[in-house]
């Protein structure tokens, strides 16, 4: 089982992350004109204000499936920060407020007209910082809920970790991305960048694996680091572990024009890996730091979406089911379209791919039930089915549009629609009403729907290609 499968069939894992509230504020407008000394009239339509720091790994991870708890200071007299706390409330992370007379949180105001940044404000509280750091760590002293819980420590080098400051608890359950005075502990990982790497290693960074080692070498000498993960820019991760270093370099599909967040999002999926006892993947890594830029500030890449192409569709068993719909069905986002079809796949052909295609473009998630072979011996009589159940289900799940295949050992998918409760029932052309479908009156009493896909490509069925085949003569797998 691949760790992507083992993610999105596990259940939630409690993690806390402490650390400071940044808010992302997004200006959007139009240059109308030119002041004197050609300086530019930026006239607003609109602004959103986003989770940014510590707040953004809370964010991602309770995206991402985790049970957050939230260790920060917050001002919520300031509506900006008010709007940012609503937002990790809505997606499930539970806020542990330290209360902070006066407090001010720092806000980044990124200007945008179109899809450029055309300029960034800082509005940084310095001052402030200092009085929250003491505050933070005695909260976490004092506090027992957290014991053995997998613990995230995100400091910006504003001071919300005082210079002298140790994690709490067990270092092997603990996740560092520091800057700043805190500097670097003994713990289970560590996920910085280059220019950090930089500051605590004294050495002059640049994107060789050579000089990454090099560093890593040094940190290794200073503090007890099981995993140290290294990013630049969006696309490349490195991870090292003990004395093994792997690499994963994404191709961008489209011109980045800022890495806003990527680092954030590396740092969610690393810590969601290490929290269910799972090695660090460079690939799922940059695929999440891939989806955070392009999506720029509210990221909500939810973890199928980290499926990386050429990866089969999961395989669900029943029990692991609802699990799965827990990792698509996210509160605070928007409800996904989840698409349903069944049948007995028994010979895959050219029909079933562009059928399978169709419903896929209709709908954020497919799932697939496929007859065991019991039920298809019932349905469709002697010599069926001439493929055994894991090559059916390996045919289906090799479909790049298809996200989950399940098992029906049942002669109807009644039991299926009721626990999945997909958006579109879809069935073939050889319906030729939705009320003919089987499971249509389980859909619609939910205010569900049945599509019926028109034939595509005329002339492809199942029993033809067993016949032209000679009977059973194909048992042995498609194409043979």
């Amino acid at each position: 089982m691949s760790l992507f499968e083992q993610l999105m069939t596990s259940a939630p894992v409690q993690i806390v992350v402490v650390g400071d509230t940044i808010v992302d504020e997004s200006v959007y407008g139009e240059i109308t004109g030119y002041a004197q000394e050609a300086c530019p009239i930026f006239k607003e339509h609109r602004r959103r204000y986003s989770p940014g720091g510590a707040a953004k790994i809370a964010y991602n991870l309770a995206v991402l499936g985790a049970r957050v708890n939230f260790v920060t200071c917050a001002n919520l007299q300031m509506t900006s920060v008010s709007r940012v706390t609503q937002k990790l409330d809505a997606v499930g992370v539970i806020l542990d407020l330290l209360p902070r007379q006066g407090y001010r949180n720092e806000i980044k105001t990124r200007y945008h007209v179109g899809e450029e940044q055309i300029h960034m404000r800082h509005d940084t509280p310095w001052a402030w910082y200092a009085q929250s750091s003491e505050g933070t760590v005695a909260y976490l002293a004092r506090s027992s809920a957290y014991t053995g819980v997998y613990a995230v420590y995100a400091d910006y080098g504003k001071g919300m970790m005082p210079a002298g400051w140790r994690p709490m608890g067990d270092p092997r359950h603990t996740l560092i991305n520091m800057r700043g005075p805190a500097g670097l502990h003994d713990c289970d990982t560590a996920v910085l960048n280059l220019a950090e790497l930089s500051a605590l290693t004294g050495i002059a960074y640049d994107n060789s694996v050579h000089t990454r080692t090099r560093m890593y070498g040094i940190l290794r000498g200073r503090a007890t680091i099981t995993n140290l993960v290294s990013t630049a820019g969006a696309d490349c991760v490195m991870c090292y572990s003990g004395d093994r270093c792997t690499m994963s370099t994404l191709p961008k599909p489209l011109i980045v024009k800022n890495v806003v967040g990527g680092g954030d999002a590396v740092v969610a999926i690393t810590a969601l890996l290490r929290a269910h006892n799972l090695p660090v993947d460079c690939q799922l890594a940059a695929r999440a730091g891939q989806l955070s830029v392009q999506r720029r500030l509210d990221w909500a890449a939810l973890l199928p979406e980290l499926r990386l192409p050429g990866t089969p569709a999961l395989h669900v068993a029943g029990q692991n089911i609802a699990q799965v719909l827990s990792k698509l069905r996210v509160p605070g986002l928007r409800s996904p379209v989840i698409g349903f079809t069944n049948g007995c796949f028994d010979v895959m052909h050219a029909g079933h791919m562009k059928f399978l295609s169709d419903a896929a473009r209709q709908c954020d998630y497919l799932f697939v039930a496929v007859n065991g072979d019991e039920s298809v011996h019932r349905l469709k009589g002697d010599g069926r089915p001439v493929q055994p159940l894991a090559q059916r289900i390996a045919a289906v799940q090799a479909h790049p549009g298809v996200t989950a295949v399940v098992t029906q050992e049942e002669l109807t998918p009644h039991a299926l629609l009721q626990q999945i409760r997909p958006t579109y029932l879809f069935k073939g052309y050889g319906y030729a009403s939705t009320e003919d479908a089987v499971g249509h009156e389980l859909v619609t009493a939910y205010g569900g729907a049945v599509k019926i896909i028109p034939d595509g490509l005329p002339g492809f069925s199942t029993t033809e290609t067993i016949t032209a085949c000679g009977g059973n003569a194909c048992s042995s797998g498609v194409g043979n």
